[in-house]
């Protein structure tokens, strides 16, 4: 048994609030780390429906990191599949009460 397959790489999820570019300067540094998705919000006019599309494609179980509307994503991710997010980075994100 290799050491790869004895530690599997963790699952990342990027979510940014319009493009994927703003992690560029850190994916190296993640990469090294994490098995890295990125996605954006979508076109989807609620948070519900964004979060069900990112979990169609999204590892089994992972960990979140969102910026901006990325953040608000991030928790309705967890909100919907809590047994599936390990835990959730938010950055620049202002999260006030439901």
């Amino acid at each position: 048994m290799n050491e790869s397959s004895r530690n599997p790489r963790a699952s990342l999820v990027l979510v940014a609030p319009y493009e994927a570019g703003l992690w560029s300067d850190i994916l190296p540094m993640l990469d090294v780390v994490f098995d890295v998705a990125l996605v954006a919000p979508g076109e989807e006019c609620d948070l519900s429906a964004m979060a069900r599309r990112v979990l169609k494609t999204a590892p089994s179980r992972f960990h979140v990191a969102g910026f901006c509307l990325g953040g608000h994503l991030a928790m309705e991710l967890h909100r919907q599949a809590p047994e599936r997010v390990c835990g959730v980075a938010l950055l620049n994100t202002d999260l006030a009460p439901d």
